[in-house]
């Protein structure tokens, strides 16, 4: 599986303290023992990474190849493209939404509400022929989600470099 997770949701996924570290266990095994990658870019998911003190295992996971980049001009120009679009001040996850249309990324891993509402909108992606990711909020349904069929081309392309 590749998935965006959101920067809500990193200590939950790989600080083993954390208070919600078992529901999000499955990702942790999926991205640190299977086939899982993280998939990153745009320049505020960056900022916002540093700003949760996660750009560190970020590199870490890039260093075991667990953590794919994807372009961070693409991200940031689709994400202006969407704020355009969808302009309301709820939409403030709008770089997981470009992140999910340039890698195709099928899941994405957040508890923010707000997100999802936006991330399920079919309306967002059609003009860029991507489909809506799943997302992984920690429900033991979700487990299923950490499967290969998942695994999209960019973390394909990553492994076979």
């Amino acid at each position: 599986m590749c998935l965006v997770i959101d920067t809500c949701c990193f200590a939950e996924v790989f600080n083993e303290r954390s208070r919600h570290h078992a529901k999000f266990k499955p990702i942790f095994k999926w991205v640190r023992f299977g086939n899982g990658k993280v998939i990153y870019g745009g320049s505020k998911y960056s900022r916002e990474l540093a700003d949760a003190g996660c750009l560190g295992a970020v590199v870490e996971l890039k260093k075991q190849q667990r953590a794919i980049p994807i372009s961070n001009g693409k991200v940031d120009e689709i994400e202006a493209s969407l704020k355009k679009k969808f302009p309301e001040p709820k939409f403030d996850d709008e770089h997981l939404v470009a992140m999910v249309i340039v890698s195709k990324c099928r899941i994405v891993c957040t508890i923010d509400k707000v997100a999802m509402s936006y991330l399920r909108r079919p309306d967002i992606y059609r003009p860029y022929k991507v489909e809506r990711p799943r997302i992984y909020r920690g429900d033991k349904r979700n487990q299923e989600l950490c499967c290969v069929h998942n695994i999209v081309e960019v973390c394909r392309n990553a492994d076979a470099k």
